[in-house]
């Protein structure tokens, strides 16, 4: 993507990365209908007869690739810096896709908490845009040595996400995450997780959690579409472990979902 654009120069842009083995994206028409509404939310409002075909340009861009990867689709407008109209068609919408290796066995299992503003109130659960420079830099400054990632945190100890994954809270058979909103993301793997967490706990909640709610957690579980599903061992100096009959549910859950 060139730097003089204006996804590059003012994050005019929406993208979803996925996980492709060999040679199949995994979870395709769910990364593109959340695409196509980012898409229409930035750019639009799109007639959705025009994104039939755009489906198949990128079906077709897709099919270059091969092998076991990550891959980052990344939808802009055409243009470069200055004012341009509200809407654009289907037309003048772009796409770059990078690919690089799937990360490894190494996941984020030691969260340290971070107190964020948040995104402004209409900001969509489903958009995956704008820059990561203010992540960035919080890594940077506010983790400690042995920390994997940010945990993200409102101003009344309310958990929204960490910086790359949804987070699930386990209390005896009942399984907790954030409700959607504009600090909490539609997540790919979220919704195939909520789609079988009946078949392993009894209860599922979308509400309020509390900071404090995951130290009296018997689990606290991450996802996202490159990584998958993966346990938390650590949030800021608390240690949290697990009993072998709750790794042996999480294992058969995280089975389920990856398929």
């Amino acid at each position: 993507m060139e730097n003089s654009n204006r996804a590059f120069l003012y994050g005019e842009s929406v993208f979803s990365t996925m996980r492709m083995i060999s040679g199949e994206v995994k979870d395709w028409d769910l990364h593109f209908d959340r695409l196509k509404r980012g898409a229409d939310f930035i750019f639009g409002p799109i007639e959705d007869w025009k994104w039939t075909p755009f489906k198949l340009m990128l079906e077709e861009k897709l099919k270059k690739f091969s092998g076991t990867k990550a891959l980052r689709v990344t939808i802009f407008a055409k243009g470069d810096s200055g004012l341009r109209p509200m809407m654009v068609n289907v037309e003048e919408l772009e796409v770059e896709i990078l690919e690089r290796p799937l990360p490894g066995d190494h996941s984020p299992r030691k969260l340290r908490t971070l107190h964020r503003p948040g995104e402004p109130h209409f900001w969509p659960s489903f958009l995956k845009s704008g820059n990561y420079l203010e992540t960035l830099l919080s890594q940077k400054y506010v983790m400690n040595p042995g920390d994997d990632d940010l945990l993200f945190c409102d101003e009344t100890g309310v958990i929204q996400e960490s910086s790359m994954a949804n987070i699930f809270i386990v209390k005896g058979r009942d399984l907790f995450t954030p409700r959607l909103g504009p600090n909490v993301l539609e997540g790919i793997m979220r919704g195939k997780i909520l789609e079988k967490a009946p078949l392993f706990f009894d209860k599922v909640f979308e509400e309020n959690i509390l900071w404090n709610d995951s130290f009296q957690a018997d689990g606290v579980f991450l996802s996202n579409s490159l990584r998958g599903v993966f346990l938390v061992d650590r949030i800021d100096q608390f240690e949290i472990s697990y009993s072998e009959d709750f790794l042996k549910l999480f294992q058969e859950l995280k089975g389920l979902v990856l398929k």
